[in-house]
């Protein structure tokens, strides 16, 4: 079935190739992007199954009239670049590779692997209310995901195809008698990913990333990249852009920053062919106003508008002003790991051979691209590459400013003293800086005469990225880097399916698993949707580094906590929750019954009391780890 829903999207890409002036390479991205706008517009007024469809039966459609056409003529093999056929190859194999890939991180069970199981089951964006992020990356999962069935796999299947549809641009201009400059480029992407992409170790996986993640960091860098590459290689380009946009802009709140960011080269390349004309200043201007209102348009749906059709969404961007707690002693330890981590911490790959921080990145970022310049001969070209150098650098200030507010007062502090997450934010915006400094070194080798200097020059990023690349990049072409999830989910499958076939569906349930292994509860809350498994989960003082889900609490505290859900499951207990909650659980249920006898209880609650009431007793077994 995937290969009739590739088809599919390939028959629009090649449609449009009959008819618009447009590079086949910018097509998919263009192509990809407009659906998901379709699908986020038809998500609020309840058409998604319908216009999934529509769209996968369209596509298909403008296949079979693109294959009629051609009958006619004779030059239809030139669809067929190295740019569409890299995006052709590159999406087979990689379904290859995770069509049966599973979720094995914390933002995927807790964020982003939960929101599209949620959409795929709800088939609406009106009830789209337990994220924060706006739904345009999981919108293109729940598009693969209607048309091959739901699974981890294809949703990673789907983020690879956006992410692919992105890397094609690169490849705009690109013939086929340039072989060592697609062989490069091939070496560069692949490489790239695993080298800035969200990879981590972990206690359950040992590690994940690259092209299976379900974190939006790496394709936000590569949407970036493909703007600028889209509008330096397209006609009527501003057309493209559009959906582009719009998409870049909610993939991620960050997306908004990357989109002011190419804005504001626009603004500055328009600017310096204005005249002192007011008439053709706002016929150059036209451009950069429209993709910022397109940018504004976009906020706006989400900000405002959906909170309407939905009354229980999160989307309302809410900004939490500092106050005396960010004054306290671990603010100021999150402040000095802060730039302690901006001068030493690696940028990207929590496995990063090489120990890169953001100034060292910076210095060979600007000099590649001062080589660059140097070498290049076309005036445009120079002067396109010293603007976004520019912007880029001044980019990196406010962007590291933008994560001092995030890390200092936003973001939970037992999280934020260890600087979680930061080489993966900072691996995302020195990524889009290596697409667009690689772009503009794919120019010197198409415009000029190949040489030996040359040559040397454009080998230094797949160099680079083959040397940098973690184990888990090699481990990807031969392997599957996920074996060691599997036990801890297949029981957290089977616990889940018996908790399901006890508790109805849409249940509130305190859950307790006394020191639970790494992310646990979020595997089992996964699992368990649509139904809300929260709660302490474990009690007493924190064991372990980013240990947030074991809390001391007043056994008062627990008690009335209960009133709140709908039943309690005992998952795990140890001595110290006997001792130190056994006596408030035994209050609430009779005498003839033994606790630990039971594992599951439905809480009936009325106004003065609170009920424990046993279950069919489950035998729940959980593979510790």
């Amino acid at each position: 079935m995937f290969f009739v829903l590739l088809l599919s999207l390939l028959g629009y890409c090649l449609l449009l190739s009959r008819f618009k002036e447009w590079p086949i390479e910018v097509l998919p991205l263009f192509v990809l992007s407009t659906i998901i706008l379709i699908l986020y517009i038809s998500g609020f007024v309840g058409f998604l199954p319908i216009m999934t469809t529509v769209i996968f039966i369209a596509g298909i459609v403008c296949l079979c009239v693109f294959l009629w056409d051609i009958r006619t003529h004779e030059k239809w093999q030139c669809n067929f670049s190295p740019g569409f056929v890299f995006f052709i190859v590159a999406s087979l194999l990689i379904w290859l590779k995770v069509r049966y890939g599973l979720f094995d991180s914390y933002d995927a069970f807790v964020q982003w692997g939960l929101s599209a199981k949620q959409l795929y089951f709800s088939n609406s964006l009106l009830h789209y209310g337990i994220v924060h992020y706006p739904p345009i990356f999981p919108l293109f999962q729940y598009f693969v995901c209607r048309v091959l069935g739901f699974s981890e796999g294809n949703c990673y299947l789907a983020n690879n195809i956006l992410l692919l549809a992105a890397f094609t641009c690169l490849f705009a201009q690109v013939m086929w008698r340039q072989y060592l400059l697609i062989l490069l480029t091939w070496l560069f992407l692949y490489f790239g990913v695993f080298v800035f992409g969200a990879w981590s170790l972990n206690l359950v996986s040992g590690g994940s990333g690259g092209f299976l993640t379900m974190q939006p960091d790496l394709l936000m860098a590569a949407f970036f990249a493909a703007a600028w590459i889209v509008y330096f290689s397209s006609k009527q380009k501003i057309l493209l852009l559009v959906p582009i946009i719009f998409c870049l802009v909610l993939l991620k709140f960050f997306g908004v920053f990357f989109a002011l960011l190419f804005i504001a080269f626009l603004f500055l390349e328009k600017g310096r062919l204005i005249y002192p004309s007011k008439k053709i200043a706002i016929s150059l201007l036209k451009e950069p106003l429209i993709l910022l209102g397109v940018m504004i348009i976009a906020l706006i749906t989400w900000f405002y508008i959906a909170p309407i059709f939905n009354q229980n969404s999160t989307a309302a961007l809410n900004i939490l002003p500092p106050s005396a707690a960010v004054e306290s002693v671990a603010r100021l330890m999150i402040r000095q790991m802060f730039w302690w981590s901006v001068l030493h911490l690696r940028v990207g790959s929590a496995a990063f051979p090489m120990t890169l921080s953001i100034i060292p990145w910076t210095i060979i970022l600007l000099g590649i691209s001062f080589i660059t310049w140097r070498l290049s001969e076309n005036a445009l070209d120079r002067f396109r590459l010293c603007m976004a150098s520019f912007l880029m650098l001044i980019g990196l200030l406010a962007y590291v400013a933008a994560l001092y507010y995030l890390y200092v007062y936003r973001m939970v502090p037992e999280y934020a003293r260890y600087m979680g997450s930061f080489s993966r934010y900072t691996g995302t915006y020195f990524f889009a800086w290596v697409l667009l400094d690689y772009y503009f070194m794919m120019q010197i080798f198409l415009h000029r005469t190949i040489t030996m200097r040359n040559v040397g020059v454009l080998i230094f990023f797949p160099l680079l990225m083959m040397l940098s690349a973690p184990h888990i990049a090699w481990d990807f072409l031969y392997g599957n880097p996920k074996t060691r999830i599997l036990s801890l989910r297949v029981s957290l499958y089977q616990v889940a399916a018996e908790l399901q076939r006890t508790i109805p569906p849409n249940k509130k349930i305190y859950v307790v698993y006394q020191r639970a292994p790494i992310f646990l509860m979020q595997i089992l809350n996964y699992e368990m949707f649509p139904s809300t498994v929260s709660g302490t989960w474990s009690f007493g003082e924190p064991n372990m580094r980013y240990d947030i889900w074991t809390q001391p609490m007043a056994p008062t505290e627990f008690e009335n906590s209960l009133n709140d859900y709908d039943y309690l499951v005992l998952l795990k207990t140890d001595p110290y929750f006997w001792q130190n909650y056994g006596t408030v659980l035994r209050a609430h249920i009779s005498p003839q019954y033994n606790m630990k006898q039971y594992q599951i209880y439905k809480i009936n609650k009325t106004d003065v009391s609170l009920k424990l009431v046993p279950q069919a007793s489950a035998i729940i077994k959980i593979v510790n780890h």
